[in-house]
């Protein structure tokens, strides 16, 4: 499996710009410098920290809920860190090189998510969602990466993902993950919308289907919201 190719569109996106925290940690901003050494996280008030790496980074793309910096892929900082960095260098860490690109972590829940290339023609991709400090995926879902499947099944199972379209997301609550970034619960999405703990998709509760398409894409965007989520319904069918 290679994530050479998937590594180098996350750099053409993300080197040297100006990302905001999509959810929690809004209030921050990181920009990268031109030698990819230093980032500086900026608030309401400006400029607070600019905090120094030991060596250079890819990129720099805040977690989706907002408590890591993203820097490569397989390195990771957390904010909390780089608020508190001095004079010394800040420490990164590294998810197994073997699980394919880090696209989103959430520390307080312990969890990251990676996505790895399992095909080229057509272009597709496989995610990965496991605890922080291990490699072994906690969902078996189709579109997850199955070590005991045959390359040709699991190339079957590909989705496609592009990153300057939407990023691949963890819920604050570390509840759901967006595979590819689309947050879309609707019965033909594919990868769709994971239940972590269920091990299963997440549909639209008939309830809340029956009032149309505009209320269940506003019930699907609200488990990745900080509010609490609706009740969930999830269907264990395949796609």
């Amino acid at each position: 499996m290679s994530v050479a190719m998937l590594a180098y569109i996350i750099v053409a996106f993300a080197v040297s710009g100006m990302f905001s925290v999509a959810n929690a940690a809004d209030a921050y901003h990181f920009r990268l410098d031109e030698q990819r050494l230093n980032v500086s996280i900026a608030g309401e008030a400006g400029v607070l920290r600019v905090c120094r790496f030991r060596q250079k980074v890819d990129f720099a793309s805040p977690s989706f809920d907002g408590s890591a910096l993203i820097v490569s892929a397989y390195e990771y900082v957390s904010v909390k860190e780089l608020l508190l960095c001095d004079r010394n260098p800040v420490n990164l860490k590294r998810i197994p090189s073997n699980v394919g690109s880090l696209v989103d972590v959430n520390l307080p829940h312990g969890v990251y998510l990676t996505v790895d290339l399992i095909s080229i023609s057509p272009l597709s991709f496989l995610a990965t969602v496991a605890r922080i400090g291990d490699s072994h995926s906690i969902v078996d879902i189709p579109g997850s990466y199955n070590p005991s499947l045959p390359l040709r099944k699991l190339q079957e199972y590909g989705f496609s993902y592009d990153e300057s379209r939407a990023r691949g997301k963890i819920s604050p609550d570390g509840n759901y993950v967006a595979p590819n970034g689309e947050i879309d619960c609707s019965v033909h999405a594919y990868p769709g919308i994971w239940d972590i703990k269920g091990n299963r998709r997440v549909r639209v509760p008939k309830s809340v289907d029956a009032q149309g398409d505009d209320a269940g894409r506003e019930w699907c965007r609200s488990l990745f919201s900080n509010s609490r989520p609706p009740a969930k319904s999830s269907d264990t069918s395949p796609p």
